[in-house]
């Protein structure tokens, strides 16, 4: 509160002369007491805006820090560059690196930025602007021998246009194939405001067998002698799952058929009636027409296993670095929830605006035990 002191001192010695003299009116003295007043509180005003503006700063500058811990070091300052400016979207604040993300000697990254913040009272002061700046260090820390043997996905909330699908998987020493343990699937119902629809969740009856629906906080367990484990999210932009399509084909351009927004299964056919007047006979003709419904749409897929598409998952709001595959410790936190949201567009750098908003969200909770078969890992950490 040091400006807002010296802006008291400053009114008090102003007021303290007019009241030595004995020209000064009760009316002025009253008019400047209650602009001192005034002036005291927009000096509060900035700071409080300085101290909730250095609080984003340095959530901001610890996100980026992670991000550029884990990305590769030609990409490292863009990731973080973009991870900067995803956390500050919305506040009215642009940061500058005062220091770019450098790695240390001790293999650990350390960034710093500033903002320059227009003030408000203060400016009568002459403090124009106010500068905040924030630091943060980050270091990969290794992580004992220990796996996820449970976890328990909660998906709480899923909007858009697409219809999507986040599926866990594990593998087992020695076997053919991996096997589909979870699945998590949006289906979009109605178009309006971005998109809205249902959430549902199935689940694996055990090795080899079929999958059974249930609540999307069922608990899941994976044991403890898998070695690898992983998520992926399948996209359908026509917002109809595998073998099924929009009901009208045409729904991205005839609003009448966002709500509801209708999936049949693909070659099924419905029709459709309508009833026009025939200038030629001379009255009303019902015609009915039969519609096909087909599917043009592909699978686009993101994966925790695919180093080119991992980005798409941001984990407690950091997302993945690019062109790496993150270590599925780095997933989970054996001792707090961790929050998963994933977005079902493609990637670009430097990251588009509509990256700030993902479409689909968990949180997770895990107990951890030992497992032979996964090997020590390491996981990002703020140092300071």
């Amino acid at each position: 509160m040091t400006i807002v002191n010296a802006l008291r001192g400053r009114l008090s010695l102003t007021i303290g002369k007019f009241r030595s003299q004995e020209s000064g009116a009760v009316a002025i003295y009253f008019a400047l007491s209650m602009t001192a007043v005034a002036m005291t509180v927009g000096a509060s005003i900035d700071y409080g805006r300085m101290v909730g503006g250095r609080e984003r700063l340095q959530s901001a500058v610890d996100s980026a820090v992670l991000a550029a811990i884990q990305a590769p070091a030609a990409n490292r300052v863009a990731s973080a560059t973009a991870i900067l400016a995803a956390n500050l979207a919305g506040s009215g604040l642009t940061a500058s690196w005062t220091q770019s993300p450098t790695l240390n000697a001790d293999g650990s990254v350390t960034a710093a930025a500033k903002v320059a913040m227009p003030t408000t009272a203060l400016g009568i002061i002459g403090t124009k602007t106010m500068t905040l700046s924030a630091q943060a260090t980050a270091k990969l820390a290794a992580k004992s021998v220990q796996s996820p043997t449970n976890v328990t996905f909660t998906l709480t909330g899923a909007t858009g246009w697409y219809w999507k699908q986040v599926d866990l998987y594990t593998h087992q020493p020695g076997a053919a194939s991996d096997a589909l343990i979870a699945s998590y699937t949006y289906q979009p119902t109605n178009l309006n405001n971005g998109g809205t629809g249902t959430s549902t969740a199935q689940f694996s009856t055990g090795p080899g067998g079929s999958m059974t629906s249930g609540a999307v906080d069922t608990p899941v367990s994976l044991g403890s002698t898998y070695d690898k484990a992983y998520l992926v999210m399948t996209v359908y932009s026509d917002g109809c799952g595998p073998g099924f399509g929009p009901q009208h084909s045409d729904y991205a351009s005839n609003s009448s058929y966002w709500n509801p927004f209708t999936c049949m299964a693909v070659g099924s056919t419905w029709t459709s009636t309508s009833t026009t007047w025939n200038s030629k006979k001379q009255k009303y003709v019902t015609t009915t027409t039969t519609y096909t419904v087909s599917k043009s749409a592909v699978p686009v897929y993101y994966s925790t296993d695919d180093a080119t598409s991992a980005h798409n998952l941001f984990v407690n709001g950091v997302e993945l670095p690019d062109n790496v595959k993150p270590n599925f410790f780095s997933l989970f936190d054996c001792s707090a929830s961790t929050k998963h949201d994933w977005e079902d567009t493609p990637w670009a750098n430097p990251l588009p605006g509509t990256w700030s908003q993902q479409d689909i969200h968990f949180t997770i909770t895990a107990t951890c035990g030992s497992n032979g078969n996964i090997a020590q890992g390491s996981a990002p950490a703020l140092v300071k």
